[in-house]
Order: C-alpha cells, then sequence, then structure tokens
C-alpha cells in the first residue's frame, strides 16, 4: 500500500536507495516474487506507503521569500531513472492521441469532401447550396460558385472573423490541409438560423437527403463514426426532421454537431443560464462532484472515445475504488497530487479532441541486515492504464469498422503534421499491449497474484520504461491552452491551460513489508525518495484563444506559473 502525501517543493530532488543491479520482479507459480541481494521475498503480503511533498503551491519558502520554480518542458536528461510517474506515461499517450485523432481525420476527410459534394448537386435552393460552399472552400475544395458569392461570403467572413471558432488550435496547426479540416468542421457545427440570418438551411438539406437514401446513409455514417471517436452530440442532426417549433438553440440541429463531454454537461447544468459566479471554479467543482458521487464518469452504451479516456482517470479522483487499491494506503496529500495529475491530464485529453467537443455559451536479520527499498517502476496506477488500453481497444475497433483494411494499411499517425512511417493499426496494437503491460507492471511489483487469462505484456512495459528516453513522443512539448465554455457576461473564454512540469519528491515506504521466503537475515526497512514531475495546471478566464505554438511562446517569456497565469489573463 502507498501513501502519498505534499511537503516543500524543490527544484532538484535525490532519491536515497539504489536499485540493486541483481534486484529482478519474478512469478514463483501465481506468487509474485522480488529477488534481490541472494534473497527471495513473496510480495503477497506487501503494502508500501508513499509520502509526497507538502506544498503544492509552485512555490517554497527560502529565506523568508516565497520563491517559484522555471517550468520546464520535459526532455530525456529530465526523466527520472527510477519511479516513472505517471504524468510522463501520459505524455506518450498524449502524443500518440494527436497523432492518431489527425490521421483519422485526413483519412475521413476525403468521405467527408466526397459527402458535401454529393449533397451539393442534391440540392437547388440557394442558402443550403451558400453553406455547403462555404464549407467546401474552408476545407480546402472549390471555390464558391459565382452566383452563391452574395450569399455565401458574409456568412464565410462573418465566421472567419469569429477566433473563438475559426482559429485552429491543437494538433491541427501542423499542416494546411488539418487547418482547412478544423474550419470545414467548425463552420459546419454553426447555427445559421438566425445567427447568420438564413431562413430556410435546415429543412431543404433534410429534405435532400431523405430523397436519396444512399446519400442519407452516408451522412448517418459518417456522424457515427464522429459519435464514437468523440462523444455523442448535444444537438440534433438531420438525420431527424428539424423541429420548426424548436426555441432553444440545443434543439435545432447542425449539419455536423458537436459533440457533448463530462465537464461541459457539468458547466451547463449549474450555469447554462444563470451568472456565473466571479470565484467559480469549474475543475475544482467537477473533481468535488466525482468525489462526492454526484457525478459518474463511467461511459455509456453510446459513450464514445473521448468517455473513455476520461474514465481511464476517474481512479486518479477514487484511488479507493481501484483494483491496485488494496495494496496501497493514500495519505490525503497524496491525494491531492493525484488531483493534480486528474487535472492535467483532462486538460491534455480534451485539447486531443476540442474541434469536435462543445464549446458552450454560460453565464448566462542478525547473520546480515539487508537494507530494503521499496521498488516501484512507474507511478502505481493500474486502472488507469488498464481503462486507457480499453479506450485505446474502443477506437481500433470503430476504426475497423468504418473504414476498410485497404484504407488503413495504408494509413499512418501524423507527428508534427508529417506521416511517421508505421502502419495506423500496428501501432494502436502497440499502444494497447503497452498501457495493458503498464497495467500488468504495477499490479506484479504492488504484490497482486497473476492472472490465469489474457495475454502478458508486462515485459513489453519494462521495455518500454527502459529505453523511454528514446521515445520522441514522451518529450514533444504539450504545453496548451484548451477553452471549456465563454462567459456571456465577461464576455471571455474560461479556458484550461498545462503550462510545463516542475519537479519535486516523493517518499515510497513499506507501510507493510514483504515476506522473506529464502534465508534468515535481518531487514531493515528503508524509505526511499524519488524525483517526482508534475505539470502544471490552471483554470483562468481569457478574452482571446491562442494556439500552441502562441502559448508556448508566451510560457518561454514568462517561465513561472504565476507570471504566465497573469499574461493569459491580460490576453
Amino acid at each position: 500500500v502507498i501513501i502519498f502525501s505534499d511537503s516543500l517543493l524543490f527544484l532538484m530532488c535525490s532519491f536515497f536507495g539504489t536499485l540493486s543491479s541483481d534486484m529482478a520482479f519474478a512469478w514463483d507459480g501465481t506468487t509474485p516474487i522480488r529477488k534481490e541481494q541472494g534473497l527471495a521475498f513473496d510480495l503477497g503480503p506487501q503494502v508500501l506507503s508513499i509520502d509526497a511533498p507538502v506544498d503544492k503551491t509552485y512555490g517554497y519558502e527560502m529565506g523568508g521569500e516565497r520563491q517559484q520554480p522555471t517550468l520546464f518542458v520535459l526532455t530525456p536528461d529530465r526523466i527520472p531513472r527510477t519511479f516513472l510517474p505517471a504524468c510522463v506515461i501520459g505524455a506518450k499517450a498524449k502524443q500518440f492521441d494527436d497523432g492518431l485523432y489527425a490521421a483519422m481525420e485526413l483519412l475521413a476527410q476525403g468521405r467527408k469532401q466526397t459527402l458535401l459534394d454529393q449533397m451539393m448537386e442534391a440540392l437547388s435552393e440557394a442558402e443550403p447550396r451558400a453553406v455547403l460552399g462555404v464549407a467546401r472552400e474552408l476545407g480546402g475544395g472549390p471555390s464558391l460558385a459565382a452566383e452563391l458569392q452574395d450569399l455565401g461570403k458574409p456568412l464565410q467572413e462573418t465566421f472567419l472573423s469569429d477566433a473563438g471558432q475559426s482559429k485552429p488550435i491543437s494538433f491541427y496547426t501542423w499542416s494546411k490541409e488539418l487547418s482547412a479540416v478544423w474550419q470545414q468542421d467548425r463552420f459546419l457545427q454553426q447555427e445559421y438560423e438566425p445567427v447568420y440570418g438564413l431562413t430556410t438551411t435546415m429543412v431543404p438539406l433534410h429534405r435532400a437527403l431523405v430523397s436519396h437514401p444512399p446519400l442519407m446513409k452516408q451522412y448517418a455514417g459518417h456522424l457515427s463514426f464522429v459519435r464514437k471517436i468523440t462523444n455523442p452530440f448535444r444537438h440534433p442532426s438531420l438525420e431527424v426532421p428539424p423541429d420548426p417549433m424548436a426555441k432553444q438553440s440545443y434543439d435545432r440541429p447542425r449539419i455536423f454537431p458537436p459533440s457533448i463531454s463530462p465537464e461541459t454537461s457539468f458547466v451547463l447544468k449549474l450555469f447554462g443560464s444563470k451568472p456565473i459566479p466571479p470565484d467559480f471554479d469549474l475543475m475544482k467543482e467537477l473533481v468535488k462532484s466525482v468525489r462526492e458521487g454526484k457525478v459518474s464518469l463511467e461511459p455509456s452504451s453510446n459513450s464514445g472515445w473521448y468517455d473513455h479516456c476520461v474514465y481511464a482517470l476517474e481512479p486518479l479522483l477514487l484511488p479507493d475504488r481501484a483494483e491496485e487499491a488494496p495494496k496501497l494506503r493514500l495519505s490525503e496529500r497524496y491525494r491531492e497530487e493525484l488531483v493534480a495529475l486528474f487535472k492535467s491530464l483532462l486538460s491534455l485529453t480534451r485539447e486531443t479532441h476540442i474541434k469536435q467537443l462543445e464549446v458552450p455559451l454560460c453565464g448566462c536479520c542478525m547473520p546480515r541486515n539487508v537494507q530494503l527499498y521499496p521498488e516501484l517502476t512507474v507511478e502505481p496506477l493500474a486502472t488507469y492504464y488498464g481503462r486507457r488500453a480499453d479506450a485505446y481497444q474502443f477506437v481500433r475497433d470503430v476504426l475497423t469498422s468504418h473504414f476498410s483494411v485497404s484504407e488503413l494499411s495504408s494509413s499512418q499517425r501524423l507527428v508534427l503534421g508529417h506521416p511517421n512511417g508505421k502502419p495506423l493499426l500496428a501501432e494502436l496494437e502497440e499502444m494497447i499491449r503497452l498501457f495493458r503491460g503498464l497495467q500488468q507492471l504495477v499490479l506484479h511489483e504492488l504484490g497482486f497474484p497473476k492472472r490465469s487469462a489474457g495475454e502478458d505484456y508486462e515485459e513489453i512495459a519494462r521495455k518500454w520504461v527502459g529505453a523511454i528516453s528514446q521515445d520522441s513522443d514522451v518529450c514533444t512539448d504539450n504545453r496548451m491552452m484548451v477553452p471549456v465554455f465563454y462567459d456571456t457576461q465577461k464576455k471571455k473564454y474560461k479556458v484550461w491551460c498545462v503550462m510545463g512540469y516542475a519537479t519535486k519528491t516523493v517518499s515510497i515506504s513499506f507501510a507493510v513489508p514483504p515476506k522473506v521466503t529464502s534465508g534468515n537475515p535481518g531487514v531493515d526497512l528503508k524509505t526511499k525518495k524519488v524525483d517526482y514531475l508534475y505539470a502544471a495546471f490552471a483554470e483562468v478566464y481569457a478574452r482571446r484563444l491562442l494556439s500552441r505554438e502562441e502559448f508556448r511562446a508566451l510560457c518561454d517569456r514568462q517561465e513561472t506559473f504565476s507570471a504566465i497565469i497573469g499574461a493569459v489573463e491580460a490576453l
């Protein structure tokens, strides 16, 4: 069992007790064994304790003054060589997810363009043709036809003048093609009646789809794919007839509706049409509600990949329900460290899906003594790793059900906008095995019995951890700003920011030691201190949104937590 707690924040932390060169984890049948110094230990009765720093204010006292660490981007030399923090594993997942989603966007774009072309051909009315014409041009297709210029250009100009909607962020800045996908799809998420002054857009569009069943099937197939790779929609689509009596915006259809998420559903429930208190902190309230059982993050039968990814984070807030819990006794202070980890990982997950997610309007022994240190290769969050593997299996099944083998065999994950040279499905399978292996590794080292069912991927995880400095995904810059809602009273976006990493120490000790199964030495149980990386997160208001590149440049200029936040609030 492991206990984490807070203490002072240090810029550089050294650990005491090194990994013995002859130390190894093994199995005796189904019994987890640790071998070291010529001894064998049965890990079955083992319970560990972990203690973390007290101060969680991104500063520490020195000479009576509050000091702040300089936040840094993860580089190979910064990665701890023992006890790999979950935020580093999350960094790997973030880069894979971005590249996977980018590849899926480009894979689906050809079908979307064909769909829009055929919808144009099925229409005779000028208004819906102008809407689709603008979307096609934004998406890199043909320019708006001359006869649609008078209707379409004002629509396009109005959309492009709203940077909150039209400005590509996240990985969509990697290439012109991805930026075009952003603007095309964001435009098609809009409500044209009455926002753009149109009156007869959705009814003719629905009628054209209904009168061309193959076209409706193609449209419905695309929406089904989007629901699965992100989440179900908040607004109706054109799969059902538009309701002429609909008075609320969320009752009126969108061509490509945006998706719901747990965090936006939560804020809409609280402040959909009510003033937002000045000191309202969405993340703080969301965490509190999940911990109190008022909000469940468990996916439903209709959930998409996003819900599955968020569900993987739930054990960070409810660690006593996790499968590793019987071996862990977490202090209140370490529980707060897990909350901080939840905040940063949720923000990074949201940014991957941000184009599709809604940003709602709200506010409205004696012969010899053996010194035994606890050993954990990675942060012991087995349930998080296992649910991440489940989420990757989910999106793999979505891909194989929506695209042919030939399409997928020629697709590759994008890395900073460029194909990485590896088959997409093969790499997705590698991620499933890696995260399943991380889950198995943690359960082994904590002392859980070996499971008889399923493949053994633990060695895959150990090899990855051993060579982690060679994984370019891990050290890719993850700093970003992502909008959560728009406050109509303040005329500002509420944004989540991940500003970089800092380091502190955690200490790991035995709450209940393992049992010596060979030899009869005296054992001195030791506490081990290790480096612990954490991501700096904040929720603030900003008048405008920054792309990744703009936000990272701001972070480089400001460097410290408070300086970065002050600069964001001054935008």
